[in-house]
């Protein structure tokens, strides 16, 4: 060992001792780097007993100068490829070893780097001397090395992806290769598969499946390969035949090359491609489904997922010649691929395998539909096996999502949809079958049940549109009689396994009385019979699964807010009666089941009826009261926490009548008795309990869902909650929601709601304002929250001025808060108090509130009046002129994102529509944009880079047609500074006029 070898090592260990491995890494590096490092290199290489990382060190740094295009002139190329040529040719002989294996692969990527480079102008004999040769190295024992060789000049040079990199130098190489050497290589395919090596064999069939792509289909459709193709694949065993992956991605290679139709029709006759599919179709699955130790390094799948792809590529390519030449032999063949397809889907669990397989019997099925009478038993038996591979196992939990079962179920359920519309009355048939068989059965299977239930829900999902009279039949029966697999006394006689399967029996009921809305509508005698599971043991009351229960609530909440006009009709009594017995006596049901049940009710009672009846007003009291007594309840034993969940059911139940646009006028007075009642309650309750921050949280809510519920009655007590609510906020989150309810009220009651509204919009500013917004730059969730209520409490009061509202702002009660108002508008008008993304919204309604303001508060050009509104039109003058120019030059937002984006053209329109409308409405002011042209000269005459950022936003505006508006301060951004050259922040620009 030399000290070059010694630095070697020592640089590819890192725990050496310290300054050997720095000075050893230093030193290759250095010779790395070296211009003539790679001469350096190649000696080396061409002097024998240096161990494999030596060796593997040289050809990475002689690859590397090879790859560096330029660095080595044409004699150097020469001494290189006859280095390389005799050091490979000396590699049989050598040891094996792991190291050993990386020297051969680092050896033939550069055999193909020289190969892609030289081959055939320079090098014309690079395979007659780099690899032909081989084939005949001490006894046999380089053809291994002749196919590791074969394996990397694919991957650089011939494959694919190869060619999608380097094209002209890869069609280069393969025209190159035809006329020179591919018949010995392909010779050699051939005589390897003959002999009984199997290692030698995997090799062979690895090159075929990547030559196969560009070579002549002759050279390797051989009858040796036939031969190997039915001996591996075409015998049933109960072992796994050796090379059984490696024989099915080679013939699914061959199979996949590209060529006219009727060429691949030939070659699938010359492969025998029928009897090999019967064979396929007969071969069971075995249990070690493994590659071979012969394989394993050659990028293969199980033997099981290749068999399914080469029967998926068969098919195919049979349905292409179909379809292309209506051939009734490719028909044929096809046909015969489909037992080996549903072999495969029958017998194996791996979704890989599934997905494989699927391709072709989807394709099967569109094919079929047009004549479904000729191919219909081959659509059967597709039938057949998706109900089979779908009925859970019986150690199957269908809850554990993670299971391979449950993505195989998933495609065969879309491949049973895609059947049900080409053939709807066989799926309909079959669904029947399945029913028949357990309503008769003694022990009716749980998984038999809801494979039923859903494979009927998606044949009515299917023919939604077409109102199937057998399917609409069969959902009837199927809900009018459930299977007695789902009754109580079925519930705790099985293992865990079978009672969540009974479980999910129950939801897929449930579901297929969900989408069954329409049926039930029509057959309504039926609606009490399929709400019967939903209230027994089957649904609510199961007594051993909270997730039941949980779900069953939910399914009940959906499946009656399609149907609440039938209830309201026909049934309302005894569905309000059956879910106010759950919802006040089980103990079974958690807070939030109950509160879901609630919500149901109030969708049920709130149901908007041309002429509704006094039933509706007596149902909701007997939901109501004994939550009003709750909350005296709570108040008595000074304990809030019953009466929060009064509060919030007392919203759930609102939620229903928040839509409710019937004719209500023989019930307005007993609807809003309750209301008031209610409300009255929840006021007394949080006059109590003001000081629990979540009574607050719960209180606001509540009065937003009254807000659309009770009318007008709601703004007396409006006028008692906010006070208490301000009182109590304690971040910007909940003042965002008091803004929120303020919000609610001025859109839904507009000018009615001004009495309200002007008695508490000045303590509401003030607590706004209690929480300023100063730091944009802090991104941290305080910041965004406060950002967020900022934001809130602009949209509020711009929507006060589109409703009627603006004397809330100018009334005497409030008139001492206008310019703090006002000023949030002037300070929202950069943006810059606010996240980038946010800013261009923030700027945009900012102007459109001070234009609104301006044409409120300002004469009148049509009447000539004007609103006293004391300061203003000083205001207008003052503040207005300079915020239409200042704001967009300092807008940190335009700073990053420049004037053209769409965001910055809106927010700019607005500006000019704020100096549009201000001379009109401004009676006797001076004009807007006059001022601000003096204030502009005044201000910026010695900042020439504002000019330029002036310049570009006006430019922008007058591309987008506010040119009269904007030629004037062109024209003095170039007074400004006229002539001078100034910096910005994207290099030099010329002076100003240039944006004339």
């Amino acid at each position: 060992m030399d000290d070059f070898e010694t630095a070697i090592l020592l640089s590819l260990n890192p725990l050496a001792e310290k300054d050997a491995y720095q000075q050893a890494t230093q030193f290759v590096a250095k010779v790395e780097s070296a211009h003539d490092g790679w001469r350096f290199c190649l000696e080396r290489l061409a002097q024998p007993g240096y161990r494999a990382e030596t060796r593997f060190w040289c050809l990475q740094v002689i690859l590397k100068a090879v790859q560096n295009d330029g660095l080595l002139q044409a004699k150097d190329k020469d001494l290189v490829r006859n280095v390389v040529v005799q050091f490979i040719a000396a590699l049989p002989g050598q040891s094996v070893s792991t190291e050993q294996s990386f020297v051969v692969s680092k050896s033939a990527q550069l055999f193909a780097e020289l190969v892609g480079q030289d081959y055939p102008e320079t090098w014309p004999r690079a395979f007659q001397e780099g690899v032909i040769p081989l084939l005949e190295s001490d006894g046999g024992k380089g053809i291994a090395l002749f196919f590791s060789i074969l394996q990397v000049v694919d991957d650089d040079l011939t494959s694919k992806r190869a060619a999608e990199l380097h094209a002209t130098r890869s069609v280069r190489v393969k025209d190159a290769m035809r006329g020179d050497c591919i018949e010995q290589i392909t010779a050699t395919f051939t005589a390897t598969l003959a002999s009984n090596d199997l290692r030698l064999m995997a090799l062979a069939l690895d090159a075929i499946r990547r030559y196969s792509e560009w070579v002549d289909i002759q050279l390797v459709v051989t009858e040796t390969l036939v031969g190997l193709v039915h001996q591996t694949l075409g015998q049933a065993d109960a072992k796994q035949k050796p090379l059984t992956a490696s024989v099915a991605a080679a013939l699914r290679a061959i199979l996949a090359k590209g060529m006219p139709a009727a060429h691949k029709l030939e070659l699938l006759k010359l492969v025998r491609v029928e009897d090999l599919l019967k064979s396929l179709a007969m071969l069971h699955k075995v249990e070690d489904d493994l590659l071979g130790p012969e394989e394993a390094d050659l990028f293969l799948a199980h033997p099981q997922l290749e068999i399914a792809r080469l029967v998926n590529q068969i098919a195919m390519v049979a349905i292409e010649c179909m379809s292309s030449l209506k051939s009734a032999h490719a028909a044929q063949i096809a046909e015969s691929a489909l037992p080996a397809a549903l072999r495969l889907v029958g017998e194996d669990d791996d979704p890989d395998v599934t997905t494989e397989t699927m391709e072709f019997i989807n394709h099967y099925v569109r094919l079929c539909a047009p004549n479904i009478e000729a191919n219909l038993g081959g659509v059967t038996a597709v039938v057949n096996i998706v109900i089979e591979r779908s009925t859970f196992p019986p150690d199957y939990n269908p809850f554990d999502e993670t299971s391979t079962f449950f993505a195989l179920r998933s495609k065969l359920m879309t491949l049973f949809k895609n059947i049900v519309r080409a053939v709807p009355g066989l799926c309909i048939s079959s669904v029947r079958q399945i029913l028949s068989e357990e309503y008769s059965n003694p022990d009716p299977s749980p998984a038999r049940a809801e494979l039923a239930y859903a494979l009927l829900n998606r044949c009515q999902l299917v023919l939604a549109s077409t109102e199937n009279a057998e399917v609409d039949e069969t959902v009837r029966l199927a809900l009018s009689t459930p299977l007695r697999c789902l009754e109580a006394a079925e519930l705790g006689r099985k293992d865990a396994n079978t009672e969540a399967q009974r479980t999910y029996a129950c939801f897929a009921l449930f579901t297929l009385a969900y989408h069954a809305h329409r049926i039930i509508t029509t057959n309504s005698d039926m609606l009490l019979q399929v709400l019967s599971p939903y209230f027994d043991e089957r649904g609510l009351r199961h007594p051993t699964s909270a997730v039941h229960r949980s779900k069953t609530a939910d399914f009940l909440l959906k499946f009656l807010e399609k149907l609440r006009a039938v209830v309201v009709q026909k049934y309302l009594n005894q569905v309000v009666y059956a879910v106010i017995t759950h919802v006040g006596s089980s103990n079974l049901l958690t807070a939030n089941d109950r509160l879901v049940l609630y919500e149901t009710l109030g969708l049920v009672l709130g149901f908007p009826i041309r002429h509704p009846t006094p039933e509706r007003c007596e149902n909701l009291k007997v939901v109501l009261q004994p939550l009003i007594r709750e909350l005296e309840s709570s108040k008595s034993t000074r304990d809030p926490s019953n009466g929060l969940f009064a509060v919030t059911a007392l919203s759930r139940v609102a939620k229903g009548f928040s839509s409710s646009k019937g004719d209500k006028t023989d019930e307005d007075s007993l609807l809003n008795q309750l209301w008031r009642d209610c409300l009255v309650a929840v006021t007394d309750y949080y006059v109590t309990f003001q000081d629990d921050a979540e009574v607050n949280r719960t209180v606001v809510v509540f009065a937003q869902t009254m807000v659309d519920t009770s009318g007008d009655l709601i703004l007396l007590y409006i006028k008692t909650l906010v006070p208490l609510l301000l009182r109590h906020t304690s971040g910007p989150l909940e003042m965002k929601k008091v803004l929120d309810l303020v919000n609610q009220v001025g859109a839904q009651f507009k000018e009615d709601s001004f009495p309200v509204i002007n008695e508490i919009f000045t303590p509401v500013v003030r607590k706004t304002f209690g929480y300023s917004v100063t730091d944009a730059s802090n991104r941290s969730e305080e910041t965004r929250e406060r950002q967020e209520l900022r934001r809130t409490f602009l949209s509020v009061v711009h929507g006060f001025l589109s409703r009627n509202l603006q004397n809330v702002l100018t009334s005497p009660e409030n008139l001492a808060i206008l310019e703090v108002v006002i000023s949030s508008y002037l300070e929202g008008a950069s943006g810059n108090q606010f996240d980038l993304n946010s800013a261009p919204s923030v700027i945009k309604l900012s102007f459109q509130t001070l234009a609104k303001m301006v044409s409120l508060w300002t004469k009148d050009p049509n009447s000539g009046q004007q609103t006293d509104v004391a300061g203003f039109r000083e205001f207008v003058v003052e503040k207005l002129s300079g915020v239409c120019i200042s704001a967009p030059l300092e807008s940190q937002y335009f700073f990053e994102h420049g004037f053209n984006t769409v965001q910055a053209e809106k927010a700019l329109a607005e500006i000019v529509a704020l100096q549009k409308v201000s001379p009109r409405a401004r009676g006797g002011l001076p004009s807007l944009r006059a001022y601000g042209v003096v204030r502009f000269v005044t201000e910026s005459w010695a900042f020439p880079a504002v000019c330029w950022r002036l310049g570009v936003c006006l430019l922008t505006l007058v591309s987008c047609g506010y040119s009269t508006l904007c030629l004037p301060w062109l024209v003095v951004c170039g007074a400004v500074r006229s002539g001078v050259q100034f910096e910005t922040g994207e290099g030099r620009a010329s002076n100003v006029w240039a944006f004339g």
